[in-house]
Protein backbone atom coordinates (compact mmCIF):
# COMPACT_ATOMS: atom_id res chain seq x y z
CA UNK A 1 0.00 0.00 0.00
CA UNK A 2 1.19 3.40 -0.90
CA UNK A 3 2.06 5.77 1.95
CA UNK A 4 1.35 9.86 2.00
CA UNK A 5 4.03 11.52 3.18
CA UNK A 6 1.98 14.74 5.12
CA UNK A 7 4.99 17.13 6.48
CA UNK A 8 3.06 17.88 9.33
CA UNK A 9 5.01 18.73 12.42
CA UNK A 10 3.16 17.28 15.16
CA UNK A 11 3.68 13.52 14.47
CA UNK A 12 0.76 12.41 16.75
CA UNK A 13 -1.98 13.25 14.40
CA UNK A 14 -0.53 10.78 11.45
CA UNK A 15 -1.56 7.41 11.47
CA UNK A 16 1.66 5.05 11.14
CA UNK A 17 -0.24 2.76 9.30
CA UNK A 18 -1.37 4.41 6.60
CA UNK A 19 0.40 8.20 6.77
CA UNK A 20 -3.02 9.79 6.53
CA UNK A 21 -4.50 12.11 9.34
CA UNK A 22 -6.49 10.65 12.22
CA UNK A 23 -10.13 11.49 12.87
CA UNK A 24 -9.64 14.58 15.27
CA UNK A 25 -12.50 12.57 17.07
CA UNK A 26 -10.51 10.05 17.81
CA UNK A 27 -8.23 12.15 19.82
CA UNK A 28 -9.55 12.16 23.51
CA UNK A 29 -9.44 15.30 25.18
CA UNK A 30 -8.35 15.42 28.71
CA UNK A 31 -8.19 18.39 31.85
CA UNK A 32 -5.41 20.29 31.03
CA UNK A 33 -5.60 20.34 27.27
CA UNK A 34 -5.34 23.16 25.72
CA UNK A 35 -7.95 24.37 23.39
CA UNK A 36 -10.21 27.07 21.23
CA UNK A 37 -13.71 27.13 20.15
CA UNK A 38 -16.03 30.38 18.21
CA UNK A 39 -18.48 32.14 20.70
CA UNK A 40 -21.06 33.90 18.21
CA UNK A 41 -22.84 37.27 19.42
CA UNK A 42 -25.96 38.78 17.63
CA UNK A 43 -25.11 42.18 16.84
CA UNK A 44 -28.48 43.36 15.47
CA UNK A 45 -31.27 41.46 13.13
CA UNK A 46 -28.47 40.72 10.06
CA UNK A 47 -25.06 40.89 11.77
CA UNK A 48 -23.67 38.54 13.96
CA UNK A 49 -20.12 38.66 14.99
CA UNK A 50 -17.71 35.25 16.02
CA UNK A 51 -14.28 35.39 18.08
CA UNK A 52 -12.38 32.70 18.60
CA UNK A 53 -11.62 31.86 22.43
CA UNK A 54 -8.40 29.78 23.40
CA UNK A 55 -8.46 27.98 27.15
CA UNK A 56 -7.68 25.28 29.07
CA UNK A 57 -9.91 22.80 30.46
CA UNK A 58 -10.49 22.74 34.04
CA UNK A 59 -13.04 19.49 34.19
CA UNK A 60 -15.04 17.11 32.17
CA UNK A 61 -18.53 15.99 32.72
CA UNK A 62 -19.81 14.04 30.09
CA UNK A 63 -19.95 15.95 27.00
CA UNK A 64 -19.73 19.17 28.80
CA UNK A 65 -16.11 20.84 29.14
CA UNK A 66 -15.60 23.81 31.97
CA UNK A 67 -13.14 25.85 30.02
CA UNK A 68 -11.09 28.93 31.31
CA UNK A 69 -10.47 31.61 29.55
CA UNK A 70 -7.23 32.95 30.95
CA UNK A 71 -6.66 36.23 28.45
CA UNK A 72 -10.35 37.58 29.74
CA UNK A 73 -10.29 35.53 33.07
CA UNK A 74 -13.37 33.74 31.95
CA UNK A 75 -15.01 30.33 32.41
CA UNK A 76 -17.32 28.54 29.56
CA UNK A 77 -19.46 25.43 29.11
CA UNK A 78 -19.28 24.26 26.13
CA UNK A 79 -20.20 20.94 24.60
CA UNK A 80 -17.66 18.48 23.80
CA UNK A 81 -17.95 18.55 20.03
CA UNK A 82 -17.46 22.47 19.66
CA UNK A 83 -13.83 22.50 21.15
CA UNK A 84 -10.40 21.71 19.54
CA UNK A 85 -7.35 20.92 20.07
CA UNK A 86 -4.97 23.56 19.70
CA UNK A 87 -2.14 22.04 17.22
CA UNK A 88 -4.23 19.99 15.40
CA UNK A 89 -4.44 20.20 12.15
CA UNK A 90 -6.23 22.93 9.71
CA UNK A 91 -9.85 21.57 7.98
CA UNK A 92 -8.03 22.25 4.76
CA UNK A 93 -5.72 19.46 5.39
CA UNK A 94 -8.09 16.66 5.65
CA UNK A 95 -9.86 17.67 2.26
CA UNK A 96 -5.89 17.80 0.65
CA UNK A 97 -4.66 14.49 2.01
CA UNK A 98 -7.69 12.74 3.57
CA UNK A 99 -8.72 11.12 6.62
CA UNK A 100 -7.28 7.26 7.79
CA UNK A 101 -9.82 4.84 7.95
CA UNK A 102 -7.66 2.38 9.47
CA UNK A 103 -10.00 0.31 12.22
CA UNK A 104 -7.03 0.36 14.34
CA UNK A 105 -5.72 4.21 15.18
Amino acid sequence: MYKVDISFNNKEWICKKCGLLKPSSKIKLKIGDEVFFLVSKKRNESETISKEVNGTILDINDNQLIILDKKEIKTYFINKNEAFLKGRPAFFLYNMYGECMCKNE
